[in-house]
């Protein structure tokens, strides 16, 4: 139990946690300025697919990953 809590409150942890939801803090963050402004937008989520779709597709295209 000792080294699961290590693990937990590591900082390395917290990192890769905080790497990994970026995009979804992102998608929170347009929400709320949306919201702010009186605009409900309900496609965060497929605005996010979408371009991630777009990614694939351009790195296909010019053969890089960056």
């Amino acid at each position: 139990m000792n080294s699961f809590l290590g693990i937990i409150f590591s900082s390395e942890f917290g990192y890769s946690v905080l790497r990994v939801t970026t995009p979804i803090l992102f998608a929170t963050l347009g929400a709320l300025i949306s919201d702010k402004a009186g605009v409900i937008n309900i496609a965060l989520e497929g605005i996010m697919l979408i371009a991630a779709l777009g990614g694939v597709i351009f790195s296909a295209f010019t053969g890089s990953s960056f």
